[in-house]
């Protein structure tokens, strides 16, 4: 039988239209689909079709069913604008009714203040969790929100992190949690450690500079000591050394390349290739491998395998056994909320709302103007004192090989060349 007893207390009609409600919430009707004949619901609970009418009207109301005129009752379907026009009545000069935008700026557990407590009637210091975000109409910030919502049953909402999950649901996106602790699921990858503060089969960032200082030591033919490019907001080095024949001397004429990793501080495999690819040249060249010894005594290689230190090192302090999320540096943006996205901060293009946010706490925050960090400053000034002809930058978000543009779909003039090295470094990636 489709539907139960729906006796109790309470009028009748409204027995029935909460049972309908538990029909919609149990799946047995779906959005779109038609419901049975009032004259059905009626004969099958044994009430007067008259209350059943009633129950239906009530659901109507409120647009859960929509009736369609000779054809019957069927499930509302909600996309996320019908959801928007539903809660909104917001219009602009015209008196046209007017959508928002929304961008999510925190999703965080939290203590109930005294206010939102006595709001859910929740005990005192209950956990809750609180989203920020701001709402935009025509690109202007013009509301700020603040959702309070009870721990139980929407405290998964707080583990999703980097306010990620609001901004997906408001744009109708179906979410399936794969992992609700990716700090954990991360560090449990990396394999036995015999001590705190050990990142397993990756380098700590002590140990990344002692890996560059054993190298030197190994190969000094070939490799230059380290030198600092800088230093990010925390007095951290951005540290750099020359892969050569004659590594300590910047030899005029030669080609220059690049490469550097970490611009974002959780991506700590970005920090270890540029790592084992310098220790690769190295133990080549100093096996005679022909084509290696002619590429490094015909260039000049260079390498930054950490741009951010600062956030790769609070990675460390807050997780010190690995798994650490934070991706961006360690600015104190005075509201609150800290750190900006070196690698949408660079000037060209800066400010271009193609994957890079003006809110201060989102992960892709472009900071406050173009060119505003130290680090990115201090690439900058390396970059600027150089004539490289090939620089790679390693991330680890996703098994991609990036190439220009980032801010637009257009191709650059060299697009034909971009293709056919991107080709050959892909080929045996699987």
């Amino acid at each position: 039988m489709l539907l139960s007893n729906a006796r109790g207390a309470g009028p009748l009609y409204m027995q029935i239209k909460e049972l309908f409600v538990a029909n919609l919430r149990d799946g047995l009707w779906s959005p779109g689909e038609i419901i049975p004949s009032e004259m059905h619901l009626a004969k099958q609970l044994g009430v007067s079709q008259g209350t059943v009418r009633k129950a239906i009207a009530e659901l109507v109301e409120h647009n859960v069913l929509k009736r369609k005129q000779g054809r019957g009752t069927f499930v509302a379907n909600h996309d996320i604008q019908r959801a928007l026009f539903h809660f909104f009545h917001i219009a602009d000069n015209a008196g046209h009714k007017v959508l928002p935008d929304s961008t999510t700026l925190s999703c965080r557990r939290k203590r109930a203040s005294s206010v939102e407590s006595s709001k859910l009637k929740l005990p005192a210091g209950s956990s809750i969790v609180r989203i920020e975000r701001i709402r935009t109409f025509d690109g202007r910030p013009t509301m700020l929100e603040t959702i309070t919502l009870p721990s139980t049953p929407f405290g998964e909402l707080g583990k999703v992190g980097a306010c990620e999950l609001p901004n997906m649901l408001s744009r109708g996106s179906r979410v399936e949690v794969i992992h609700d602790d990716l700090e954990t699921f991360y560090a449990s990858r990396l394999g036995d450690r015999d001590t705190q503060g050990d990142f397993g089969a990756y380098h700590t960032f002590s140990e990344s500079v002692a890996w560059m200082d054993s190298l030197r030591d190994s190969y000094p033919n070939v490799i230059s000591a380290r030198w600092s490019l800088g230093q990010g907001w925390d007095g951290n080095d951005l540290w750099c050394f020359r892969v050569s024949d004659n590594p300590d001397t910047d030899e005029a004429g030669e080609p220059e390349i690049l490469f550097d990793g970490m611009h974002h501080a959780r991506e700590i495999m970005a920090a270890e290739m540029p790592m084992m690819l310098a220790e690769y040249l190295c133990q080549q060249y100093y096996a005679g491998d022909p084509d290696i010894v002619n590429l490094v005594n015909g260039n000049e290689i260079y390498f930054v395998p950490i741009v951010n230190p600062d956030g790769f090192l609070y990675n460390e302090l807050t997780n010190p056994n690995g798994g650490g999320m934070w991706r961006k540096n360690r600015r104190n943006n005075g509201d609150g909320t800290y750190g900006v996205d070196n690698n949408r901060n660079y000037p060209y293009e800066w400010g271009c709302s193609w994957g890079s946010s003006g809110y201060t706490g989102d992960e892709t925050y472009r900071g406050p103007s173009a060119g505003s960090e130290p680090e990115t400053q201090a690439i900058m000034a390396f970059i600027n004192a150089h004539d490289f002809v090939v620089r790679q930058s390693f991330h680890t978000y996703g098994e991609l090989t990036l190439y220009p543009w980032g801010y637009t779909t257009d191709d650059t003039v060299d697009e034909d060349i971009f293709r056919e090295i991107a080709a050959a470094m892909v080929q045996f990636n699987g």
